[in-house]
């Protein structure tokens, strides 16, 4: 398996043949990159997918309460944690409840106020409309301003993961809902897997200078 490498046009492209290593229990590794679910802007999302799903995700709420900046700094942040903690509650109730109680300054009572009644109108999409999972995720990224902010540095970065974010939706379809998504976004991330040992390499071209492998696949080559 060390001799073998697959070489993609762009990183968003490993993600097909990590879903398919994982199913088959083939090894992997990513050279000059990261797994797909473990790239940032994947596990934004599935914060944001975690907590809609589940109010009590204080993970989820955490990475996503200012991701997009929302003014909402670290004292802030302390200040949700210590109330969760004192009262035994999700940091989501946490925030609503210090903002009932004017405890919050007020640029930043804007910005979270802002954040929680999005959650509840995605939330609302997801279980009274029957909003299904793919279009969820869209609604999130276009309303939440997650998708302007990537859109709008442009550098390469940037629009790779814009293109890693247009592949998590196509990797969504495969999915009859949000459960099962989440249940699979789960088990891929805790397949804990070490560098050494044989393993098949994938990289994109770009990672692959300089280095040499007996048998190379090269997928995805054509436009569209």
């Amino acid at each position: 398996f060390n001799n073998i490498a697959i070489l993609v046009r762009a990183i968003f492209q490993t993600r097909e043949f990590e879903e398919r290593f994982l199913k088959i229990g083939l090894a992997y590794r990513i050279i000059g990159g990261t797994k797909f679910y473990e790239r940032a802007e994947i596990k934004d999302c599935v914060a944001y997918l975690r907590l809609i799903y589940q109010e009590k995700d204080d993970l989820a709420f955490d990475r996503i309460v200012n991701n997009p900046k929302r003014s909402i700094g670290e004292s802030t942040t302390k200040q949700i944690h210590q109330y969760s903690k004192e009262n035994s509650i999700s940091l989501e109730i946490a925030s609503k409840k210090l903002i009932e109680l004017n405890l919050i300054k007020p640029k930043t009572k804007i910005g979270l106020n802002s954040f929680l009644i999005l959650i509840k109108k995605w939330r609302n999409d997801l279980n009274i409309k029957r909003i299904n999972h793919v279009k969820l995720l869209q609604f999130v990224l276009d309303e939440s301003g997650y998708s302007a902010m990537l859109k709008n540095k442009k550098d390469l970065e940037n629009e790779n993961r814009l293109e890693n974010l247009k592949e998590l939706l196509n990797a969504m379809k495969e999915f009859d809902n949000l459960e099962s998504f989440l249940e699979h976004v789960s088990l891929a991330t805790s397949v804990d897997q070490e560098w050494d040992g044989e393993k098949v390499n994938m990289m994109t071209m770009h990672a692959a200078k300089g280095l040499e492998f007996e048998t190379v696949f090269l997928p995805g080559w054509e436009e569209g």
